[in-house]
């Protein structure tokens, strides 16, 4: 693995204190990390994930595409939505992680 942190003759610390960060490429300075995204979902299913809202009232969510009108519901329970539960857009992923490259981020 070229660039792995385990082959790395002298390696690098990791860490708060450090001054690096992991990346899935090895260790990175924080000072070359610009945008940042934590935690990101590009391609997705967790449909077997799903649960049905317990509430009748919120069964119509359930198979509601996400939109702005149900994000309040979503962020409380995202796995009541069948649609929150899968990503497969191929398209859509290429040209939101376009965007993100475009606005500075590279790794």
């Amino acid at each position: 693995m070229k660039g792995s942190i385990f082959r790395h003759p002298d390696p690098l610390p990791v860490g708060v204190s450090s001054g690096y960060v992991m990346t899935v490429l090895g260790p990175l300075p924080i000072s070359e990390m610009g945008v940042t995204l934590m935690h990101e979902h590009i391609l997705l299913d967790a449909s077997g994930k799903w649960v049905p809202p317990c509430c009748c009232s919120d069964r119509h969510l359930a198979e509601m595409p996400v939109k702005m009108e149900n994000l309040g519901e979503l962020s409380l329970n995202p796995l009541m939505s069948r649609d929150n539960c899968q990503l497969f857009d191929v398209d859509v992923a290429i040209e939101e992680l376009t965007k993100y490259r475009a606005l500075a981020g590279k790794r």
